[in-house]
């Protein structure tokens, strides 16, 4: 995972903001419309400044009171029109953004299929969970203070300064002179706000963190009598947040401070520039105050631009770890794209298999299931059995050796397609917090009730949820929480029979039945209409009277006992 948000700490590269920028190619006429609207918002500027003079330099002098009041009418018209020409700016930038920021969710949540299923058992799905919630938020804050607020700004500022020059020349420049002062100051500070973010970041991922495994651990904490113990760690993980957010506010206001500051400095020199202008006779009142309104507008385009850098620095980290996301890393596992009109016949051929270099989990292991067949896989907790079903269900590819389904190699086939022909119960299925219905019919949202009530019947579910209180729309809670382990399994069972799978597998699936139960299954799954293949994964002794052939695990291979009979074999 480090390989897909390496780029974060660095800030976006050129690629990233490349990438980003492509996102508004769709929304370019409008972008378009926003360029001309916000030059337009600086020319309506324009009025103000010219009735600024006209006052001071005419009105005032000559008593002239109505001319003053109708030139304040013209500048309320004037500020009227041009935030009427700001809201629209906002609200087209900002439905521009949004609509960027929503495509750019849906693919991050696209590219996670697309990912290899180690990614997820390694613990790294917290972190991209943390780049598709927090970074897309930040981003969308960053879109925000760039499209919707810099870029008007920047666009206005220009203008606003091509318009001081025109005015006057010599005190645009003592303006000007400023200037690099607060580029320096700007490229200073935001150098040390990158970095504190960064550290902000990496303490706030911490803290949430630390807060979904106090949710989670909740049982285990209260038997354990831990909470001072966790409430402790929780506490100093807060605490490393505070600190890291307290630098950050801290240089944010400095930032915001120190450029206000030398604004101010800017605008005195005017004054005091223009002040001895106008004593001298070489300018007027009117024109010295209209430069200074021109000034002071100016200067609320620059603070504009000055709030939005420490979103953009927040939002370029994020940026980077998107991009990463989205580009760089493993891809899954097999990229076929042929169709089969799947049987059920599966095969390991001389498939040697490892999660970590050096620590083989499969050894030139052979298993072949036939179509309708029962097949158990038997062995100890740890051997390698759920290895088996993950590498028939295409989530890893073997470092030898060639997967087949119908003896065709998994290589030359569309794996999302074939996977619609797979039943899967693992060892630990997940329910989700919704009604009994919602969960059996989960993957096959136009099932009919008839269907769902068959694929319950098969699986000895129908009964169990009958008798619940509200029947098949009893909610079940987060994982099945509200239910029991056994009636978990069933429903689990169900979902997987739902659609006619023709190859089943069952991990663990004698886990919280009975011996009664566990027989009643195997009698339903024997008479299906249309029976499937079956693969029976356990520790559990039991199961092999039901099944036709039994394959043993053993150091890193497998071993095949033949059921019918005494006969034992090795392949």
């Amino acid at each position: 995972m480090n390989s897909l948000r390496g780029s974060g700490a660095r800030g976006a590269g050129p690629d990233a903001w490349r990438y980003y920028w492509a996102q508004y190619r769709s929304s370019r006429g409008r972008m378009a419309a926003v360029v001309v609207a916000s030059v337009a918002a600086s020319f309506l500027s324009l009025p103000v400044v010219l009735l600024v003079r006209v006052v001071f330099d005419r009105y005032l002098p000559n008593g002239d009171l109505r001319g003053v009041a109708l030139a304040a009418a013209g500048i309320l018209g004037a500020s009227v029109a041009g935030a009427a020409v700001a809201f629209w700016i906002r609200r087209t930038t900002l439905e521009i953004t949004k609509n960027v920021i929503l495509e750019l969710r849906c693919r991050l949540e696209e590219r996670l299929y697309e990912l290899p299923r180690a990614l997820f058992s390694s613990g790294d799905h917290l972190q991209l969970h943390d780049t598709i919630v927090q970074d897309t938020e930040r981003i969308d804050v960053m879109s925000n203070a760039v499209v919707a607020q810099a870029l008007p700004a920047a666009l206005v500022a220009a203008t606003l300064t091509l318009v001081l020059l025109r005015m006057n020349w010599v005190l645009t420049a003592v303006l000007l002179a400023v200037a690099p002062l607060i580029v320096g100051l700007d490229r200073w500070l935001r150098g040390r706000l990158k970095e504190d973010v960064w550290k902000f970041r990496a303490a706030f991922e911490g803290f949430s963190r630390g807060v979904l495994f106090l949710l989670e651990a909740i049982d285990l904490t209260r038997l354990k009598n831990a909470e001072a113990a966790e409430l402790d760690r929780q506490r100093q993980a807060a605490g490393v947040l505070r600190a890291a957010s307290l630098r950050v506010a801290w240089f944010d206001t400095l930032f915001q401070l120190s450029q206000n500051t030398l604004s101010l400095v800017g605008s005195l020199a005017i004054l005091l520039v223009g002040g001895m202008a106008v004593a001298a006779h070489r300018m007027t009142v009117g024109d010295l105050l209209a430069f200074f309104v021109t000034v002071r507008l100016l200067n609320a385009q620059t603070n504009t631009l000055i709030s939005s850098v420490p979103q953009i620095v927040t939002g370029a980290q994020a940026l980077g770890d998107v991009h990463g996301l989205l580009t760089q890393g493993a891809d899954e596992p097999y990229h076929g794209n042929g169709t089969l009109n799947f049987r059920g016949e599966v095969e390991l051929r001389d498939v040697s298999f490892t999660y970590t270099p050096g620590r083989w989990v499969l050894r030139h292991a052979h298993l072949h299931i036939a179509p309708g067949e029962i097949l158990a896989l038997v062995g100890p907790n740890g051997c390698g059995k759920s290895s088996i079903v993950w590498l028939l269900c295409g989530f890893y590819r073997p470092q030898e050796g060639s997967v087949l389904a119908d003896g065709i190699s998994y290589d030359e086939l569309d794996l999302r397609q074939l996977r619609r022909r797979l039943g899967v119960v693992p060892q630990d299925p997940l329910l989700f917090p919704g009604t009994v219905r919602e969960n059996v019919a989960y993957g096959r949202p136009h099932a009919t009730d008839r269907e769902i009530r068959t694929a319950a019947e098969w699986s000895t579910a129908q009964e169990a949820i009958e008798a619940m209180e509200q029947g098949y729309e009893t909610p079940i809670g987060n994982d099945g929480q509200m239910i029991s382990g056994g009636q978990r399994q069933r429903i689990a069972i169900a979902r997987a029979l739902l659609g006619d799978p023709r190859l089943l597998i069952l991990d663990e699936p004698t886990n919280h039945l009975d011996a009664a139960a566990i027989g009643l299954l195997m009698t339903n799954l024997r008479q299906l209409p249309q029976r499937p293949a079956i693969l029976l994964v356990s520790h559990d002794p039991r199961i092999i009277e039901y099944c036709d052939r039994v394959y043993r695990m053993q150091a890193g291979g497998l071993g095949v006992l033949e059921h019918q009979g005494t006969k034992e074999s090795v392949r």
